[in-house]
């Protein structure tokens, strides 16, 4: 037990840390923990027997994040609507329940994606 709580506390020294930094390591810290909860998700999902695309839902996922990081760049409409037409399309080759794949996909990344841009976004004002 007291291993876990110096754990606990060291982590959260390094969240605070990188969060009153910002900039460049608070976008890592956010995208490194994206992209490792969309992982645990899609492996979820996988265990719960539904097939989704884990790797372009990955990167879909940070190409989420990383338009709350420029949001000029990226705007979310667009990776929002690209990310929908790719997973869709990679979805309607799947021979068993395609459109499970394709929520089983747009989900986490959805999900995860829009919830740590915000966070970005509001770490920027």
């Amino acid at each position: 037990m007291v291993t876990r709580t110096i754990v606990g506390i060291a982590g959260l020294i390094v969240v605070l840390s990188l969060s009153w930094l910002g900039g460049l390591p608070f976008l890592g810290l956010a995208l490194f923990a994206a992209l490792l909860g969309g992982y645990e998700f899609y492996w979820m999902l996988r265990t719960g027997d539904f097939h989704p695309h884990t790797v372009p839902g990955l990167i879909w996922l940070a190409l989420l994040v990383l338009g709350g990081w420029q949001p000029a760049l990226l705007p979310l409409q667009t990776v929002i609507t690209l990310g929908f037409v790719i997973i869709l399309t990679l979805s309607l080759f799947r021979i068993e329940r395609p459109l499970h794949s394709f929520l089983a996909t747009s989900a986490p990344a959805l999900y995860l994606g829009i919830m740590f841009s915000q966070f970005i976004l509001m770490r920027q004002l």
